[in-house]
């Protein structure tokens, strides 16, 4: 991997269209960058009192163009510019209810805020209209967008009882509540739309497993609830290509529901004892100058996270993350926060197991670069962590790269897109500094070149006929007979 130099840059966002990144600088100054050079692209004058209440900024997403419009927010006031066009600038004011959060709608054209207190969600129009719906639910998880029809959203509320209320925007850019209906949940927690936007899944509160499917209208098409007694959902994904509902669990299990019946397919298990010798096992060992993985062999058994006496033990699976293509799913453990389970979905096994020396921090799959799996871990009290790991479904080996910085302290990084444009680009975030990774590999060389940018002051349940344990290994459960279809 081929890097560039540093360049001066903190609180960095990069856009949805992967052609600008932008940052603060402090006192006054929002920099925006291209991503190809990290030149300046523009450079935009802020308010100081602003600047140092500064809690997020958010690129507007690539939908329909207008990925180049970026707000920043504070606690109370939004500020939301056209990085081509310095005459477009809007200003939302929320300073007699505050601002908890803020997101941009599906289509680019509105922005959603949250009051403090959850009391209201606000959608605001770039056209000037605004709309409101009372009790939102909080979370990240409160309100989706229906993919193909970026004008509706699903909002979790709480009312009474728990109900779904979905939010429509008409041709003339009005907003209306379209339709609303009550969910059999306890304290529903999460909402997601399928790919396709048919169905739309709603999780319960993690103290009960439960999980519902509705379709658009409010119809329930089938309730899922793998266990009574014990906590239950802790994360939930759609698969890219529509096929599975993956729900990971405090049990450290992930059930895949097909979503021709919403019945478990598969269940995928985490143990701490790994005894299959067909898996391939790598463990990350620090040599002498450099880290490296070396192959484990089955049996072997996989370091757990150690509670204080004063914590609750980790458990559960949080990490659950598809590949674009659909034929990879990566997992993690909360109670093995070192490994990462890479499994295929056409034959339902596990391709590969990676140890990490640290815990596990950011997982990305490459957009561009099939079964190409990116991620980094945490640094200890002792000694940073500026390795970049590697892992392909075409390579013989894992690999890691080092950033060729020994202060850089790396913090976060971000892949980005468009392959043609900018040659498999990753960006890196250390301590107040930014540089862009190029892939390169034996049969490609990375030409290009990089300008060193300027410095600016720095249905009801159905139970499964039969179980199945694949290979005898306890890794992976394959429920071998389905319930009959789902009828709508």
């Amino acid at each position: 991997m081929d890097f560039t130099p540093l360049v001066p840059a903190s609180s960095i966002q990069s856009s949805a269209c992967d052609l600008f990144v932008a940052s603060v600088i402090f006192p006054s100054s929002l920099v925006v960058r291209s991503v190809a050079t990290l030149g300046i692209a523009r450079v935009i004058s802020l308010e100081p009192n602003f600047t140092r209440n500064i809690i997020a900024m958010r690129w507007s997403p690539s939908t329909t163009g207008s990925s180049r419009i970026l707000l920043v927010h504070s606690d109370k006031i939004v500020h939301i510019y056209d990085v081509m066009n310095q005459e477009r600038c809007w200003t939302i004011d929320e300073s007699e209810s505050g601002i908890r959060h803020v997101e941009w709608s599906a289509d680019g054209l509105d922005v959603l805020t949250w009051s403090d207190h959850h009391l209201y969600l606000s959608i605001w129009s770039l056209s000037g209209q605004g709309f409101v719906v009372p009790h939102p639910k909080a979370g990240s998880h409160s309100h989706s967008s229906r993919p193909g029809q970026p004008q509706q959203v699903a909002v979790l509320q709480r009312e009474a009882q728990d109900q779904v209320s979905l939010a429509s925007k008409a041709s003339d850019g009005e907003w209306t509540i379209a339709h609303t209906f009550s969910i059999d949940t306890t304290d529903a927690c999460g909402l997601a739309w399928s790919p396709s936007g048919k169905w739309l899944a709603v999780w319960d509160h993690p103290i009960e497993y439960r999980i519902l499917i509705y379709t658009a209208s409010g119809l329930l098409v089938r309730k899922y609830e793998a266990y009574d007694l014990g906590l239950g959902i802790l994360s939930v994904v759609w698969s890219t290509d529509g096929e599975y509902l993956a729900v990971g669990s405090y049990d450290g299990r992930v059930r895949l529901l097909n979503t021709f019946t919403f019945a478990p397919t598969t269940e995928i298990l985490h143990n701490e004892l790994v005894r299959d010798p067909s898996i391939q096992a790598w463990r990350e060992v620090f040599g002498a100058t450099e880290r490296r993985y070396d192959s484990a062999q089955a049996p072997m058994s996989l370091p757990t996270a150690k509670a204080l006496p004063t914590e609750l033990p980790k458990t559960g699976v949080s990490l659950l993350l598809f590949s674009p293509d659909g034929r990879h799913l990566v997992t993690r453990s909360d109670a093995m926060p070192t490994t990462l389970w890479i499994w295929s979905l056409a034959e339902m096994i596990p391709l590969a197991l990676l140890v990490q020396l640290n815990a596990v921090k950011t997982v990305r799959w490459h957009p561009d670069e099939s079964g190409l799996l990116v991620f980094s871990c945490q640094a200890t009290d002792k000694t940073s962590n500026n390795s970049v790991y590697l892992w392909c479904c075409d390579w013989d080996t894992p690999r890691i790269v080092e950033i060729p910085q020994p202060d850089f302290n790396m913090q976060w990084f971000e892949v980005f897109a468009d392959k043609h444009t900018l040659e498999a680009g990753m960006l890196f975030g250390g301590q107040g500094v930014v540089t862009m990774g190029y892939l390169v590999d034996e049969t490609m060389t990375c030409i290009g070149t990089i300008e060193e940018a300027e410095s600016e002051g720095e249905v009801d349940r159905q139970e499964p006929a039969s179980l199945n344990t694949f290979n005898g290994t306890s890794s992976l459960i394959i429920h071998d007979t389905l319930p009959a279809a789902v009828r709508v």
